[in-house]
């Protein structure tokens, strides 16, 4: 047997991610860093809770570019 799970779908469950699944809320993967005031990191989390990054061997390359770039939004 197979399984099977879709990303797209997992991304807009609210069960997931509650009522606002569909909103884009950066702060949802953002808190506020204890070292720097006015600063915001990324909330270290279990690598599978974000499928769409996918996980092992087969890692999304570009997920530190998006990192990256969520850094520098947050942090201007």
């Amino acid at each position: 047997s197979s399984v099977i799970y879709d990303p797209h779908a997992m991304g807009r469950m609210e069960k997931l991610w509650e009522k606002d699944c569909e909103e884009f809320r950066p702060e949802r993967w953002l808190k506020n860093d204890d070292e720097m005031v006015g600063r915001m990191k990324l909330v270290d989390e279990y690598p599978y809770k974000y499928p769409v990054f996918q996980a092992g061997p087969r890692l999304c390359l570009g997920k530190e570019m998006v990192f990256l770039q969520m850094k520098s939004i947050a942090n201007p």
